[in-house]
């Protein structure tokens, strides 16, 4: 993701929300230096990484397994953009909610869990949090865990924002409640950068339409600097033009002060307060034969287009990492941002067009109409 706005380690260091003097090299635990109640974070990982990714920081609540059939809330927390080294426990686990924690000294009724993005790709960061991963990593907690599948919740600040928003869309019914923080829809990111007008109700056809039911909140600063407010009201507008109610907080705080007013004791509370008697993990279904095939880019990029379980598989002729496009409705898919597919005058699926700079727009071999 072209996010100029979201790779300032300083500004990161605002959301800290951390006890100072927490070690650790990567691996083991991290724990608060004073008295309190003990916030220990342990370093997880994917028996099979997921588009390259497959570390994860988990949180038990205090009290886990003492109640063997009792069942525990899920909150996912979704990093900001940072270098790699800021990417392993002893970094990760002083931020967001598990800094949060720190910070108090009190932990939550609820289990954490931070996906870490730290895939490398060509040398340079994957600066996007990928739904694809972020699924594995839910279903490997439930297997693992006493999770309420039922009270799942996300939230995330930043690039977290945009992964928040990017997950609800992929999976429209999963969560009991949605938090994204001066965050936004990636989409909006490069048409800024293109100096195009940002997305509008009709380019996601009736995705949002499917999430007006998930209770959500969305916090964003009008001053900030990183994340233009233009960008954290259009998702919240186009929600609205759907049909849905989220409660939509604007600060005159900064990028990183509005996290940390969003990161506090109420609003996470409200979090894990939520409940979604029917929870689904099910992606939006579509005709998987519409969109297989051999697609080719106007910079002699081959890209194969497969399915594999729900997800559209993307494999590049130049070698980068495949990755995994999540069905959203009406010939859409997501994955950190959105790519849409168009039909010709016969109904089948000509093209793919992508907003991003990094990935050209996508022609069938085999098409006879253009792809306009």
């Amino acid at each position: 993701m072209r996010l100029r706005v979201l790779r300032s380690a300083s500004l990161l260091a605002l959301l800290l929300l951390a006890a100072c003097g927490g070690g650790g090299d990567g691996a083991g635990t991290v724990t608060p230096p004073i008295a309190g109640d003990t916030i220990t974070v342990t370093q997880e990982k994917l028996a099979t990484p997921v588009d390259g990714a497959s570390n994860y920081l988990l949180y038990l609540p205090k009290g886990y397994g003492d109640d063997a059939p009792a069942k525990w809330p899920l909150i996912i927390y979704l990093h900001g953009s940072q270098p790699f080294s800021g990417l392993v426990l002893s970094s990760l686990s002083q931020q967001g909610i598990m800094g949060y924690m720190k910070d108090n000294h009190k932990g939550l009724p609820a289990i954490v869990v931070q996906p870490q993005q730290d895939v490398n790709t060509h040398g340079h960061k994957v600066d996007w949090h990928d739904p694809a991963f972020i699924d594995r990593v839910i279903r490997d907690v439930e297997q693992r865990f006493a999770v309420d599948k039922t009270r799942v919740s996300i939230t995330g600040g930043s690039l977290g924002g945009f992964g928040s928003w990017s997950m609800v869309l992929a999976y429209p019914k999963r969560f009991a409640a949605v938090m994204p923080v001066v965050g936004g829809l990636s989409n909006d990111t490069d048409s800024y950068d293109r100096h195009l007008p940002i997305t509008t109700e009709a380019d996601w056809g009736g995705s949002f339409a499917r999430i007006v039911a998930t209770p959500m909140r969305v916090y964003a600063g009008v001053p900030d600097a990183n994340v233009p407010i233009a960008w954290a009201r259009n998702p919240v507008a186009i929600l609205r033009a759907a049909g849905g109610t989220p409660d939509y907080h604007e600060t005159n705080k900064g990028h990183g002060d509005t996290q940390v007013e969003a990161l506090q004791a109420e609003p996470i509370g409200w979090m894990i307060a939520q409940s979604r008697p029917d929870a689904s993990e099910e992606t939006t279904p579509i005709n998987a034969a519409d969109y297989v095939g051999t697609y080719r880019a106007a910079n002699n990029l081959t890209v194969t287009m497969s399915m594999a379980g729900d997800r559209l598989m993307l494999g590049f002729s130049d070698g980068r990492l495949p990755m995994s496009f999540l069905p959203i409705g009406d010939d859409r898919f997501m994955a950190e941002w959105m790519m849409r597919a168009k039909r010709d005058s016969a109904g089948t699926v000509k093209c793919f067009v992508t907003p991003m700079l990094m990935l050209a727009d996508l022609v069938r071999d085999g098409a006879t109409e253009s792809c306009n």
